[in-house]
């Protein structure tokens, strides 16, 4: 990601009139924390500033507005403002699947509605089949759902499109503690802690 970042702003500074390389950055910022290339209160805003400034240049791009609607979801909390974003963005582009579980997250924090996520999480899976991410959204979907046993279904068929995958063996951990599989659970969260992932160790 730091690559990525690296090479949007070397995009933007030859013409900093190409949208496409704000939406890039935006992204950018928007995930880093997940993978600890900087702290939320650092990059969050940053993807709003990005996706914003895409906005200017081109009002007819849909992702700033998926950027900003998870943004508003996870880092400001605020419930009315993401909902709006969201609604806009699917206004214009049904088909970029991040923005289903992005939208997910918002469902299952914000209303309660386990249900919704989970089919907003297939929606994303429907459009890219064998994306490792939108299975891992899948299972955290089902998971929140408390249907643990398609979220290890969800988890291990990331698993098997890369196998170096943490998040799926911590989601399979979760799962499994749910289960009270505790030698199982202990086993993966111990595979998702050697793979480098904070959040099991």
């Amino acid at each position: 990601l730091k690559e990525s970042e690296k090479y949007f702003k070397q995009a933007i500074e030859l013409d900093p009139n190409v949208a496409a390389a704000y939406v890039g950055l935006a992204e950018t910022y928007l995930v880093s924390p997940i993978f600890r290339n900087g702290s939320p209160a650092e990059t969050m805003p940053k993807a709003q500033e990005a996706a914003e400034k895409a906005i200017q240049l081109d009002s007819s791009l849909t992702i700033p507005y998926f950027v900003i609607g998870l943004k508003k979801t996870l880092f400001d909390w605020n419930r009315d403002e993401a909902r709006a974003y969201f609604k806009k963005a699917f206004q214009e582009n049904s088909k970029y699947a991040p923005g289903y579980y992005w939208h997910a997250q918002f469902l299952y924090y914000f209303e309660s509605d386990f249900a919704g996520a989970v089919a907003e999480m297939r929606m994303a899976v429907e459009i890219e089949p064998l994306s490792i991410y939108a299975y891992v959204n899948l299972g955290n979907g089902l998971f929140f759902a408390r249907k643990f046993n398609e979220a290890l279904e969800a988890y291990k068929f990331s698993i098997q499109l890369n196998n170096l995958n943490p998040l799926s063996y911590l989601g399979i951990g979760q799962c499994n503690i749910a289960l009270e599989k505790w030698d199982e659970a202990q086993k993966d969260l111990e595979t998702s802690a050697s793979q480098d992932c904070d959040w099991a160790k």
